[in-house]
């Protein structure tokens, strides 16, 4: 899985074709180390990437308060 940030747009990709296409857009690559970040400072739109990418049920209901 790769993930890859441009301002405030997070993208997560399997593919390495579609991750080269994203990199060439400006898109830089978060690596390993950097993705462990305090879930308090994430956005809403990418705590729900990362629920989905963790394959959380019901993550399309949930306010950032309330987990």
């Amino acid at each position: 899985m790769y993930k890859l940030v441009l301002d405030n747009t997070v993208r997560l990709t399997n593919s390495e074709i579609k991750k080269n296409e994203l990199l060439e857009k400006g898109y830089k690559l978060v690596k390993e180390s950097e993705e462990r970040t305090n879930l308090e400072k994430l956005k809403v739109e990418e705590l729900k990437a990362l629920a989905q990418e963790k394959n959380i049920e019901g993550f399309e209901k949930m306010k950032k308060g309330n987990c």
